[in-house]
Order: structure tokens, then C-alpha cells, then sequence
């Protein structure tokens, strides 16, 4: 049974399938949630000296959640597309992003989402990874000039 289920998420990895299935939405939206909580993971530990807020940690699990559930039901239809443009822009936000760091972190969950919505499973992976580990390099360089983070 195990073997079955680790033999299904490696061809899913593997293959560009956006078609809904249950085991596609399945796999998509556990995989959209680790690669989240993985990212407010390498947050948590970059940015040691701030106040963090639970409100952006769970942004920052939950937005790739929902942006590849946004795209798999969106799939190839140019019509849904743009009537899911329209509707988000009529959403407004209420608070202005001045941390630019943060915004960094949002732009990267929503690639996350948008790399599993469009069925690039393993790319997801490798590109959280790299940038992961960017992150944290960039983190450690900063700590070694101390006068210049801000």
C-alpha cells in the first residue's frame, strides 16, 4: 500500500498533469502546505531579531494552498482566467507592505502555488530549495555587516 502511494506521488512529480483528480488535488495541496510551512520555517530563522507575526507565518503556509487550488480550477480556460483577474481586482488591501523582505517572501509563495497549480510538482521542490537556501545565505552575509541590515 505504502509502496503504491510513494509510486503515485513520483509519477505525479514527474509528469505536467493539471486534470483534477482527487489524488492530483490531494498530492498538489499537501505538497503547496510543506513547501509553506518549509518557507515560514527559513522566515522564522532569517529573521531572528524582529517581532514575527502569526498572522504572516500563516500567510505564508496557507497562500500557496490557495493559489494552487485558484489555479487548478482556473486550468487552460482563458475565459475563468480573466474573470478571476477581474474579481481580484476588486479586492482591496488594507495595509500597505513596507517591509520589503516581506514582500519577497509573498511573491514567493504565490510561485510556489502557481508552480503547483500548473502541475510543475518537482520544479516546486527544487525551486524552493534553491531559494531557500539563498534566503539563508543572504541572511548569514547580512550578519556578517551588521551596520548595513536594516
Amino acid at each position: 500500500m505504502f509502496k503504491l502511494i510513494l509510486n503515485e506521488i513520483i509519477v505525479r512529480m514527474t509528469e505536467t498533469n493539471t486534470s483534477i483528480t482527487l489524488s492530483n488535488l490531494l498530492i498538489s495541496l499537501t505538497l503547496a502546505f510543506i513547501l509553506g510551512w518549509i518557507l515560514s520555517f527559513v522566515y522564522i530563522k532569517t529573521n531572528k531579531n524582529q517581532v514575527i507575526k502569526q498572522g504572516f507565518l500563516f500567510i505564508l503556509v496557507i497562500q500557496p494552498v490557495i493559489v494552487t487550488i485558484i489555479i487548478l480550477f482556473v486550468g487552460d480556460s482563458v475565459a475563468r482566467a480573466f474573470s478571476l483577474a477581474g474579481a481580484f481586482s476588486i479586492i482591496r488591501f488594507t495595509g500597505t507592505m513596507t517591509d520589503t523582505r516581506k514582500l519577497t517572501y509573498i511573491l514567493f509563495t504565490l510561485a510556489i502555488g502557481l508552480a503547483i497549480g500548473t502541475g510543475h510538482l518537482f520544479y516546486a521542490i527544487v525551486i524552493t530549495i534553491i531559494i531557500c537556501v539563498f534566503l539563508i545565505i543572504f541572511d548569514l552575509l547580512m550578519l556578517i555587516q551588521p551596520t548595513r541590515r536594516q
